[in-house]
């Protein structure tokens, strides 16, 4: 097993040896390679074959002058020997020219005795009235290279002569050009793969500056600094939705860290004061002996803090849920008119005891969580009737947008909330200057808790406050899918 897991973690490391400039190096290299091998091969094959037709028609002119004089000289040998030596060309240093008459012996040939290739070496000749277009390259053993052709030769007049025509080229010449041709053209390979090579490596690496400087930007990331960004100008079309989604990224990590930061210290803070009271009160009742009334008082006194203590967590452990999308919507069609005269119903006597005036209209079919929804009720209602000063005014609306969008507007009378607390009142343990006069227990949660919630659905809240005026609680729910539905 540790071998394994040895050889596993070993693969990624082997498969990420080499750089991206080094495989972009190795790619152009190798794309110079194919390009130039195909060229200089096209070029080569282009020359062989142009020889060829060179050769090819040579031999054959030198063929149909033989033909035409004998058919002017049939019985001249020495005529026709006279103009086989003067067929010779300094560009050729060996050609040769036979003629065999009709039995096949030698009529004439040229007087050479290093460059004499055998009558059987020799192709079929071709008919007497077409010029010969083919040709035969042999290699014989001493290595020497020729360009064979045959052809017939006939009299003009009738029960004339006919005489077989054999040319033959050395190719010696030729192959001379080839070699130094062949030299040259790996010369040329081998440069052009270093230059390439070299080329391709500066490209490579200019091309990679964006990366490195990606790189940087990256190292520079830690926890106490989030603040760096990439800067998409500096950066190719090609990196710009990387740049962009990676400074989305940061942003929403440095939005994390930061509410992780102030929940850590708002908890830490909340914490302190109702466990420093459970301290202080264990301590005053270990302080000296007492009666078994003062002790019920203290155990009491405690069970309200540790009440207060789990409604705390029980609400921080719901929000961290909603936030980590832990919670299945459970979503229905129900009246929010009756789920909201229910929540109203549970407020009956705190509503009753501060004389509050309570206006309720509309009415609509809501798609949601019944048990999420009453809790956002609960959570908004609660506070309006808390800060909402006796005597005061509390109205419900429900209204059905044509879309099917469902709006709830709570408004009260209370004491408002300031401008520059409105920014901040949906953070968790936040509580506005004017809450924390008027009531001095509370958690701060139970706005974070509507907005998670409201989130869950699609929703939104909005508020709208003034001081000493009142407050406006908006709540927007999606339309029902079957309403979706109806519409298309």
């Amino acid at each position: 097993m540790f071998w394994k897991s040895a050889t596993n973690d070993a693969e990624p490391q082997l498969r990420g040896a080499y750089s991206i400039t080094r495989r972009l190096m190795v790619f152009n290299i190798l794309a110079a390679l194919i390009i130039l091998l195909t060229t200089v091969g096209y070029l080569y094959y282009g020359l062989v074959l142009s020889l060829e037709q060179e050769d090819r028609l040579y031999l054959t002119k030198k063929i149909e002058v033989v033909r035409s004089v004998l058919r002017e000289h049939p019985h001249d040998s020495a005529a026709v020997q006279r103009e086989i030596e003067l067929q010779g060309d300094v560009q050729f240093t060996r050609f040769f020219i036979r003629v065999l008459d009709a039995k096949g012996d030698v009529f004439v040939q040229t007087r050479n005795a290093l460059f004499a290739p055998s009558i059987e070496a020799f192709p079929d000749p071709v008919a007497a009235d077409m010029l010969s277009e083919q040709g035969k390259r042999m290699q014989f053993h001493d290595g020497q290279a020729s360009y064979l052709m045959s052809a017939w030769a006939d009299d003009a007049r009738a029960g004339g002569k006919r005489w077989v025509v054999q040319a033959a080229l050395d190719l010696s010449h030729e192959a001379g050009i080839l070699r130094r041709y062949r030299i040259k053209v790996e010369l040329v390979v081998m440069a052009g793969i270093l230059i390439c090579g070299t080329v391709g490596f500066w490209i490579a690496r200019r091309s990679m500056r964006p990366m490195r400087l990606l790189t940087r930007t990256l190292q520079r990331v830690r926890a106490t600094k989030l603040s760096e960004r990439l800067d998409a100008n500096r950066l190719p079309s090609e990196l710009t939705v990387f740049a962009a989604s990676f400074n989305d990224m940061l942003d929403r990590l440095e939005d994390s860290f930061n509410r992780l930061t102030r929940f850590s210290t708002d908890l830490a803070h909340e914490l302190r004061t109702p466990i420093n009271n459970l301290r202080g009160e264990a301590e005053v009742s270990l302080s000296k002996a007492r009666t078994a009334e003062e002790y019920r008082q203290i155990i009491e006194s405690s069970i309200e803090e540790y009440e207060h203590l789990s409604h705390m967590i029980e609400s921080l452990l719901f929000i961290a849920k909603a936030e980590g999308t832990d919670i299945a919507i459970q979503r229905s069609e129900f009246s929010a008119e009756k789920e909201i005269l229910a929540v109203l119903d549970y407020y009956d006597a705190y509503i009753d005891e501060k004389k509050i005036t309570i206006s309720f209209t509309g009415s609509a079919v809501l798609s949601a969580d019944p048990m999420l929804f009453r809790r956002v009720m609960t959570n908004v209602l609660s506070n309006a009737f808390r800060y909402t000063p006796a005597g005061g005014r509390v109205t419900v609306t429900v209204t059905r947008a044509p879309d099917g969008e469902v709006k709830i507007a709570v408004i009260d009378t209370g004491v408002g909330i300031a401008a520059a607390d409105i920014d901040q009142i949906f953070n968790r343990f936040y509580r506005g200057s004017a809450a924390k006069k008027l009531v001095s227990r509370g958690t701060g949660l139970g706005l974070a808790i509507v907005k998670s919630i409201m989130d869950l659905h699609g929703g939104n809240i909005k508020i709208a406050s003034k001081p000493s005026e009142g407050t406006t609680v908006a709540l927007t729910f999606p339309a029902s899918p079957l309403d979706k539905i109806t519409k298309m």
